[in-house]
């Protein structure tokens, strides 16, 4: 009887189980996505280091918007690099300390400008911590840090704008603040980070 009237409605069978196919694919597809971004969230969190302690004027675990307490840690002391001897004299467990300054900038390249660069001065230790993977060249040598040699890393974006094909952007010299840096390495495409971090695409690392 039932199968009788089933095949009387071919229509309102056909569309019932469309309905129910569609229904199927979106949750999959709900699911899918779910994953993808729980697993991107995890690699980022991942990246920031297991076992590495981050030292800082700012709060970040305090979060921002209008309700962030900035009057509580604008007059605290920002780090100082000198202040890397006396943190591995009196820490015998750290395997590495690295130290970043961070500013905004432009970036200049003949008659090309890029504005709103992320300036990040590093030192030696800095790769041992934050892993960098370069698409191409190299990362800068411990030789060039000691000697302060005016050598760049730059990221997969400021390479790209400046120079058309990122690729053609080792060996070639840019301009920041009147300084001549050659370019050593490219950072790989990091993409679009969901909780933040660091944004080595739009970044260059000097010595």
């Amino acid at each position: 009887m039932a199968l009788q009237e089933l095949l009387k409605n071919k229509l309102r069978t056909f569309l019932s189980l469309f309905g129910i196919t569609i229904g199927i694919f979106c949750i999959i597809s709900v699911l899918a996505t779910v994953g993808s971004l729980e697993r991107n969230i995890q690699n980022e969190i991942k990246s920031l280091g297991n076992n590495t302690i981050y030292l800082d004027k700012w709060d970040y675990s305090a979060g921002g918007g209008p309700d962030f307490p900035w009057w509580r840690y604008v007059n605290r002391p920002a780090p100082k690099y000198d202040e890397i001897k006396f943190i591995r004299e009196r820490t015998a467990g750290a395997k590495y300390i690295a130290f970043r300054i961070k500013v905004t900038d432009d970036v200049g390249y003949a008659n090309s400008l890029l504005s709103n660069v992320n300036i990040y001065g590093v030192n030696e230790d800095f790769e041992q911590i934050q892993q960098i993977e370069l698409m191409q060249g190299r990362y800068i040598s411990n030789a060039e840090f000691e000697r302060g040699i005016p050598v760049v890393v730059v990221g997969f974006s400021v390479a790209e704008k400046l120079f058309g094909t990122a690729e053609l952007a080792i060996d070639k010299t840019i301009e920041i603040r009147g300084q001549k840096l050659a370019i050593t390495g490219i950072i790989t495409k990091q993409g679009k980070q969901m909780i933040g971090g660091w944004d080595f695409d739009q970044s260059v690392l000097i010595s």
